[in-house]
């Protein structure tokens, strides 16, 4: 499990991280990888937080890795992950999808659900400024949806 949060760290900042490249002589060329530090917290309820803090932007990002794609679908019922995924922005227990969509275009931030074969990723950002909205915000889309 861990290597595959490395695994996960190193395609998240590949786009980020600075790579040199040397006119060799030889056809293999090896990048260079510069990854940021960062802090892996348990929570009380088992959840692994990866903290990865880069004061370079006023920026904060937030995605939540859950292993539970197109894969893990049963055969008579092809398309729960997906559909799943997709329903998270139609609105939370506490407000419907127009309500939660003003919210975060009001700060300027952005949401998103992509569901693969493996996993469901939940996606979000905005200015730091904005960072406890943003995370009420997400957190009432993914802990309270209305299906």
């Amino acid at each position: 499990m861990k290597l595959l949060k490395l695994i996960c760290i190193i395609f998240i900042f590949a786009g980020c991280a600075s790579t040199e490249t040397k006119k060799a002589s030889s056809s293999s060329i090896t990048p260079k990888l510069n990854l940021p530090s960062y802090k892996i917290k348990e929570l009380s309820n088992g959840l692994e937080v990866l903290l990865i803090k880069d004061t370079k932007l006023p920026l904060i990002q937030l995605s939540l890795l859950i292993p539970a794609g197109n894969t893990n679908d049963l055969e008579a019922k092809q398309g729960v992950a997906y559909m799943t995924g997709k329903l998270l922005k139609m609105g939370t227990k506490k407000r419907n999808a127009t309500q939660v969509s003003e919210s975060f275009e009001q700060k300027g931030s952005s949401f998103s659900v992509s569901v693969s074969s493996d996993y469901v990723i939940a996606q979000a950002s905005a200015l730091s400024k904005f960072k406890t909205e943003l995370f009420n915000d997400f957190t009432e889309v993914i802990t309270e949806p209305k299906f």
